[in-house]
């Protein structure tokens, strides 16, 4: 038996969580990146995916930087608010990257793990790869818990 949860599911708790919250989740920017869930291990790892698009490339033909980051903090936002129950903001983001994407690679699929976890704070670690499984690049992140909107 599985611990993950997957797709719709994982949705529709975020949808019933953040409602609660006075929060949009997902965030309205997964529609823009058109972001998919793929599963999510409570305590553990979450891991989404994203589809590349040809209005994100650089004028090299590689999807720009920028995106790299917004992949990552995209993962690692909803995933913060499934591991803390709570809001987070970003304190930092680190991203180191390593190879390309294009457009034809098709996919970018982000696995985040959980590093550690306080009352005040929680730090992740994020790693991208191409549709092919070939590591493209690695996030680590410093959020800041934030208490209830209400």
């Amino acid at each position: 038996m599985s611990d993950t949860i997957t797709g719709d599911v994982l949705f529709a708790q975020m949808e019933k969580f953040g409602k609660a919250l006075g929060l949009k989740l997902p965030p309205p920017a997964h529609k823009d990146l058109q972001g998919s869930f793929i599963e999510y291990a409570p305590g553990k790892s979450m891991k989404m995916k994203f589809k590349l698009q040809e209005k994100h490339e650089n004028p090299g033909g590689v999807i720009l930087g920028g995106y790299f980051s917004a992949y990552f903090d995209a993962t690692m936002g909803p995933f913060s608010f499934l591991e803390t129950g709570m809001w987070t903001v970003s304190l930092d983001i680190n991203v180191c990257f390593i190879k390309p994407l294009k457009v034809s690679d098709g996919e970018v699929i982000i696995e985040a793990r959980v590093i550690s976890k306080t009352k005040s704070n929680i730090i992740l670690h994020a790693e991208a790869y191409k549709g092919d499984n070939v590591l493209v690049a690695t996030c680590t992140s410093r959020m800041l818990i934030m208490k209830s909107k209400g």
